[in-house]
């Protein structure tokens, strides 16, 4: 049996990479991409959580706190895994296959480079923290770059083509297969290292998958693709960009660890991830949704427009509750998912909660990448990451308390004046971002009042997890009955169950797309 024409395979490789037919039902895909990707981030976040709550009962604090002071530099040299390239097959209207398959060995050699990179830092990781062991840990982690690397462009056209149920089931496997393979070489006493094969892992079995689950295979003339500066130019705006955010949120793990050691920053960086981890899980992919659709709306202001306030409320009515909710019961949250060891996490983590609910909201990122305006983005970048980088100095003498203040202060104030200066550059307003989220957060704000009232002298002492569901259930009850009593209430939850009906709908055909 001979092997089919080259002509053929590039003409299957040039239809894959079509996305014309997503035009004619660009809702209901986003929608149904938007509720799968959700789903995935629910899961990957329960067996996160589950896993963590595993492994801190087996480990020490001073383990994670080792893997915190690598992930510091790892996760730098991360923003340059994909050089901002995944972004650029997602967002042009138009990619061809010589175009994709440049990017693909452009990501493989940038992967390799920054394993080769990482590995040569380690003794550098070392010698900073004063901890010989971090040599090893970090050439160990530096081979989930490589193995990344050869990945990105697989997941970037199934993002592209909004092929979420895909792209969510391949992520909930790989979160299983490395939490398990964690938690099994935690019980057998590998002690940190446990943590480091957990991470690997994950990174071998996502990029496998994303093989096996998409048909594409790259060419091998990377060097004749068209139009590849404009490629490199907007990934490397994005990269750009990247680095300069990643500053503002590991920079303060660096000074903590630095400053006040190895369990200092356990504590700090566990607060953190359990605070915000729950609010990526959820803007990730959204992000990850959102972006698609919005670059196919680039040109029609009123649909993007409508749009993008359908995607900022639906953030803001799952993220912004999830924010209150651990903060009010924030002693409760890490006695029963961390154990009575991580007492010292809960003042850190009630003082990062205002960052938190700062950072529940995307508003600018959506934008500025839709509209190819990675140029501005990069800029205000410049201007922000200093201000927040400084506020860490401010409060690095108080300890990790006084890092988190000030983060929440720097955050929270920035917050506005991004959105500000992002809207100046195209057809969008505050007025319009007001309107999408002004319901979610006065329910949000509200309930968590009631909660933390309710907190001090109503409740009975009660077993933790007891008093953990009672704040959530009455949380919930408050939620929905302040969004019923607010103005446009009612109708907003009404065209949120028609959302969900939309959903679970297959037979009838999607509605037409507002146009405004």
């Amino acid at each position: 049996m001979t092997d089919p024409p080259a002509s053929s395979a590039a003409e299957r490789h040039e239809k894959y990479l079509s996305t014309a037919h997503l035009a004619k039902n660009l809702r209901r895909s986003s929608v149904r991409g938007g509720a799968a990707m959700v789903t995935s981030q629910t899961a990957t976040f329960l067996i996160s959580t589950g896993g963590t709550a595993v492994l801190a009962r087996i480990l020490e604090p001073k383990d994670f706190g080792l893997i915190a002071m690598v992930a510091t530099f790892t996760r730098l040299i991360e923003q340059l895994k994909d050089m901002g390239l995944a972004t650029a097959t997602v967002q042009r209207r138009e990619i061809s296959h010589a175009q994709v398959s440049y990017l693909f060995w452009v990501n493989a050699a940038i992967g390799l480079g920054a394993s080769l990179l990482t590995a040569l830092s380690a003794p550098i990781v070392a010698w900073f923290y004063g901890e010989p062991q971090l040599m090893q840990v970090t050439i160990a982690l530096s081979t989930a770059f490589l193995i990344s690397g050869l990945g990105v462009q697989h997941q970037a056209l199934q993002q592209r083509r909004f092929e979420y149920k895909i792209m969510a089931g391949t992520r909930i496997a790989a979160m299983l297969f490395g939490t398990a393979l964690g938690i099994a070489a935690a019980w057998a006493g590998a002690g940190y290292w446990a943590l480091v094969a957990m991470q690997l892992g994950q990174a071998i079995a996502l990029t496998g998958l994303a093989w096996l689950t998409s048909p594409w295979r790259p060419g091998s003339g990377w060097r004749a693709a068209p139009e590849k500066r404009a490629l490199l130019a907007f990934g490397s705006q994005i990269t750009g960009a990247r680095l300069l955010g990643f500053l503002t949120r590991n920079f303060d793990n660096v000074l903590i660890g630095k400053v006040w050691g190895d369990e200092a920053l356990g504590l700090y960086a566990k607060a953190y991830q359990l605070l915000m981890l729950p609010v990526l899980r959820l803007i990730n992919p959204l992000t990850g949704v959102v972006v698609p659709a919005l670059s196919r709306l680039q040109n029609d202001p009123p649909a993007y427009i409508g749009y993008y306030q359908r995607a900022l409320r639906t953030l803001s009515i799952l993220s912004m509750p999830v924010v209150v909710i651990c903060f009010v019961a924030a002693p409760e949250l890490i006695g029963v998912v961390l154990g009575e060891r991580w007492t010292g996490a809960v003042r850190i983590f009630q003082y990062l909660g205002p960052a938190a609910f700062a950072g529940a909201l995307n508003p600018t990122a959506w934008a500025w990448i839709s509209l190819n305006q990675a140029d501005r983005m990069l800029r205000w970048n410049l201007i922000s990451t200093p201000i927040v980088v400084a506020s860490f100095f401010a409060g690095i003498r108080f300890g990790p308390e006084g890092v988190a203040i000030a983060f929440s202060v720097a955050q929270t104030g920035l917050r506005y004046f991004g959105a500000a200066y992002c809207f100046r550059g195209n057809f969008l307003s505050m007025s319009i971002l007001m309107q999408a989220v002004w319901q979610p957060s006065v329910a949000s704000l509200g309930a968590g009042a009631l909660v933390w009232g309710l907190s001090y002298g109503f409740l009975p002492a009660l077993p933790m997890l007891a008093l953990l569901i009672i704040k959530s259930v009455v949380y919930s009850l408050a939620y929905l009955g302040i969004w019923l009593a607010l103005p446009g209430g009612p109708s907003a939850l009404k065209q949120t169950a028609l959302l969900v009906k939309e959903l679970r709908s297959k037979s009838k055909p999607p509605p037409p797309e507002p146009s405004a």
